[in-house]
């Protein structure tokens, strides 16, 4: 039911009994493991859990990590889970789901022979699973620490960028195109302090179920074969919104490109504002 649109979703009682599952998992294989390799009777056994979560806590981990190297709030939304990541390499939805399936599934399977293996197998498996994780965020672009420090560094420059973006598009004084072209200047400034190698604006309309899109606005860099793609409303008027397209020109990372985005998209969104206007008319 959801490898082509997601039908069916855990409520409170589905992901309660799942997590009492798993959490009895560990208490049980402790009293089934034979005598001479197993633990003491009643001694849980707490890597077997985090074995079979594996995926979903590595995930969480890695996102809290990236928004604390860039300067933003743990709880702070953002495009970086690693469905997202593997979306950002072109694969398609199903794809997806059945990639994360096995992982999920070679999890549990080393949990399951860990359960009844000697208890000194659990430090290994827990090895094996992290240096996995390690080579697939490192090929997503997670370990690049001057990446990280940079954003940190532009986080602060940004922020007055985006106060000077806001007062430029209240001032009613100036004509729409002097308020959008500060705003531009204020996005090309932005680029140069994350290092973003290619940027691509384009408005797009929305009429009568069909979305258009219209002339871009701005374009920086040579477009390189892989971007992420991002749709951007005002939040108040979905009739008009932005088409941003962010790539890197020589290595696609990923998570690099989510970064440098969740960074400058109040930026762009304030951009969508002023441009909504000319977009309903």
């Amino acid at each position: 039911n959801n490898f082509r649109s997601p039908k069916l979703f855990l409520g409170d009682s589905g992901s309660l009994l799942l997590g009492i599952m798993v959490a009895s998992m560990g208490i049980l294989a402790a009293k089934a493991a034979p005598a001479a390799h197993g633990p003491p009777i009643g001694a849980a056994r707490l890597c077997l859990p985090i074995i079979v979560l594996a995926v979903p806590l590595i995930d969480m981990l890695a996102c809290i990590i990236r928004r604390l190297l860039v300067g933003r709030s743990v709880f702070a939304a953002d495009r970086g889970h690693i469905h997202r990541m593997l979306l950002a390499f072109g694969l398609r939805p199903p794809i997806v789901v059945a990639i994360l399936c096995v992982a999920t599934g070679l999890c549990g399977l080393i949990a399951a022979y860990v359960a009844y293996a000697p208890r000194w197998t659990e430090p290994i498996a827990l090895a094996v699973v992290a240096l996995v994780a390690i080579s697939t965020y490192r090929h997503f672009g997670y370990l690049a620490p001057t990446m990280w420090l940079r954003c940190r560094r532009a986080n602060r420059v940004l922020a007055r960028l985006l106060a000077t973006a806001r007062a430029a598009r209240a001032r009613t004084s100036d004509g729409l195109e002097a308020r959008t072209e500060t705003i531009l200047t204020q996005i090309r400034r932005a680029c140069r302090a994350l290092g973003i190698e290619y940027l691509r604006l384009q408005p797009t309309v929305r009429c009568d179920d069909t979305e258009l899109d219209g002339t871009p606005v701005l374009e920086i860099g040579v477009r390189p074969r892989d971007c992420a793609t991002t749709r951007l409303t005002t939040g108040r008027d979905t009739s008009g919104g932005l088409l941003v397209n962010l790539g890197e020109g020589t290595t696609w990372r990923p998570a690099s490109a989510h970064a440098k985005e969740l960074l400058i998209t109040p930026l762009l969104i304030e951009l969508a504002r002023q441009l909504a206007p000319t977009a309903r008319t």
